[in-house]
């Protein structure tokens, strides 16, 4: 932190702070793994102190064997180094952990009982080990779905552990994804990747593996054999912040030599230039075949007017409403992905109205909305 390495957790806290900077709401301090450029990037934030942990290989592995195959727990090196500092620091008024659920049983004696889980993945529920004490440790848990809500709630019965577990939708900064602010270079975008001004793009941005659909996505659009002039991006890489080439890429890639022409891997691209993709982009699609708790992408597109197909997985049916076209994951997915994408690359009104109408409804998502809703969330629990 700051994201300068991608990551749809790492922007969303980032849209946090950022709203902060604004506001000057908060006394801010975020913990992270110390690189050299997330470093330099802090310096423009004000309100918000970066403490960044430095790990050595040799601690990380030793931790690592030891935790495996000695009954003796010597625990994560990063929260052993996080738990001293906050030793550190003095008054807080609370600590909010972001997604690793399991950080709350060494966090909770030096927290004081001022835990916050703010969960994105389905990561706890009644399979996780050690779910039970984990959840009791926290005060709230702030779940980005209904879908993550309910996952977590299998782990309870309770009334008071069902009433500390509230949805908290993501947010975005709208704005920075509205078409109209990339007009003027529209025609240069597209050229830069041999897209024409009549061709139809469709676009995929997100990690290329396999739960996110990306081969069905390719072998879909194969099928779209009839059409010289539609263009398939494809943005994103197998790791975060960097382009790599992994057995999952290779295979894709193979596959996506049937049509050669019209299919674009870009590998990784900052998170500051992808509203420049979104928008030369017509169709987007994000075709998860694993589960999304609250796919960052739809609300990306929904930003930018483009229209979305998706799929039924997880919360992203709870972002995209009726604005959208959601598909089934059963066994005729690709062929029923490749039968929308037909009718939307055909019908240029309708991807234009489902556009407009994920546009209007991305404003409920908006990055102030989701700042004003989180405030709300802490100042309540404090109050309690």
């Amino acid at each position: 932190m700051p994201p300068v390495k991608g990551g749809a957790i790492e922007n969303l806290i980032d849209v946090f702070v950022k709203q902060n900077e604004l506001s000057k709401e908060h006394s801010i301090t975020v913990f992270g793994i110390y690189s050299r450029e997330a470093e330099e990037a802090s310096k423009k934030y004000r309100h918000c102190t970066f403490k960044y942990i430095k790990l050595d290989k040799f601690s990380v592995g030793f931790r690592y064997i030891i935790n495996r195959i000695s009954p003796l727990k010597i625990g994560n090196a990063y929260i052993h180094k996080v738990k001293k500092e906050l030793e550190t620091i003095g008054e807080y008024d609370v600590i909010i952990v972001e997604n690793r659920a399991e950080y709350a049983i060494p966090l909770f004696k030096v927290a004081k009982g001022k835990l916050i889980l703010h969960l994105h993945n389905d990561i706890l529920n009644i399979e996780t080990k050690n779910a039970t004490k984990i959840l009791s440790c926290y005060e709230k848990v702030f779940t980005v779905s209904n879908y993550i809500k309910s996952r977590v709630l299998t782990i309870t019965d309770k009334d008071k552990d069902k009433d500390k577990v509230v949805t908290l939708y993501n947010g975005i900064d709208s704005n920075k994804f509205d078409k109209n602010n990339y007009t003027s270079i529209y025609e240069s975008e597209r050229t830069k990747y041999s897209i024409s001004k009549e061709d139809t793009v469709i676009l995929y941005t997100g990690r290329v593996i396999a739960s996110k659909g990306v081969k069905e996505l390719i072998e879909a659009f194969i099928q779209l054999k009839e059409y010289t002039n539609v263009k398939l991006l494809i943005v994103g890489s197998a790791n975060f912040g960097e382009s790599v080439t992994d057995a999952f890429l290779l295979s894709i890639k193979e596959i996506a030599q049937k049509a050669k022409e019209n299919i674009i891997f870009t590998g990784y691209i900052d998170y500051d230039k992808l509203p420049i993709l979104y928008s030369i982009a017509d169709i987007s699609v994000i075709p998860s075949i694993g589960i999304e708790a609250a796919g960052q992408t739809v609300l990306e597109a929904s930003s930018t007017g483009n229209a979305i197909i998706t799929s039924d997985s997880g919360g992203i049916p709870e972002l995209i409403g009726s604005n959208g076209i959601i598909i089934s994951r059963d066994e005729n997915f690709v062929d029923n992905l490749s039968t929308h994408l037909r009718t939307l690359i055909d019908d240029k009104e309708l991807r234009e109205y489902l556009g407009r109408n994920a546009k209007i409804n991305a404003r409920n998502f908006d990055d102030k909305i989701y700042f004003d809703d989180f405030c709300k969330l802490i100042d309540k629990k404090s109050k309690e």
